[in-house]
């Protein structure tokens, strides 16, 4: 087997389920509600399928509170030094969402230089692009920051300007899902990642070619010790996110090695 393969609710137990309460859990869903819906408003015309709250008729983290509240908790849980993660990178920006979980993760409060800054490489292609950036960076001001274009060029030369410093203590990989351009991603996120630090896949459906590109890396030496969340049945509501009456089914599977 190449993966560890757990439950979310079994992984977040107990540990990790008492980091969060569920009215923080509530508070950001209600955040990651708002981003989509500011998305639909600035552009009611151009995606109509954002009607369904949803891109391209498929859901997004945003919508999906079992994955958005994973990732928050799981980069919450995480400590380097003793202290917690401080830096983290994302390739795919899309609308915004995980950028938003995992600033709210690391804001400890006290808006000091101890809160975690995102990093993010992303085309920057969509219409809707410039107003999901504003959404994030109103609510974090100072803390966001984006690297336009394709991921495979920029993150390269992203390192090698930073060389070792500011390295991230947490990647996110969740852009090209072809073969050859996630193993790319992941190889990239890898070198950007300091000595200890973490990786999370989205979108590792076990027949994709994302978790194809994920099981060479793995067999590669290039990641190591993974642990699996498979075949995590959801609905995403197509009126609000609470709706129970039209909904859309939805199968998840991300991996943190």
């Amino acid at each position: 087997m190449l993966c560890d393969v757990h439950n979310p609710k079994e992984y977040m137990l107990p540990a990790m389920q008492r980091l969060s309460s569920p009215r923080e859990h509530d508070l950001l869903m209600a955040a990651m509600e708002g981003l989509t819906h500011h998305i639909m408003d600035k552009h009611p015309m151009e995606y109509n399928f954002l009607k369904t709250r949803a891109w391209e008729g498929n859901s997004h983290i945003g919508n999906r509170p079992i994955q958005a509240t994973y990732y928050y908790d799981w980069s919450r849980s995480l400590s380097f030094d003793g202290s917690k993660a401080r830096h983290v990178c994302e390739i795919g920006m899309n609308g915004g969402h995980s950028a938003l979980i995992f600033l709210a993760a690391l804001t400890q409060n006290d808006h000091t230089k101890h809160d975690a800054n995102v990093t993010m490489f992303d085309f920057f292609k969509y219409t809707y692009s410039p107003a999901a950036l504003k959404y994030v960076e109103t609510l974090y001001p100072g803390r966001f920051s984006i690297y336009k274009g394709d991921s495979h060029s920029t993150l390269p030369k992203w390192i090698a300007e930073k060389e070792t410093e500011n390295m991230c203590d947490i990647f996110s990989v969740d852009g090209d899902h072809s073969f050859q351009g996630a193993k790319t991603d992941i190889q990239n996120a890898v070198i950007a990642t300091r000595k200890g630090g973490k990786i999370i896949l989205d979108d590792m459906s076990p027949v994709g070619q994302t978790r194809r590109a994920f099981e060479e890396a793995l067999k590669a030496n290039i990641i190591e010790a993974p642990r699996c969340v498979e075949n995590v049945e959801t609905v995403t509501g197509h009126i609000n996110r609470i709706d129970e009456t039209n909904v859309q089914k939805v199968v998840l599977n991300w991996i943190q090695p």
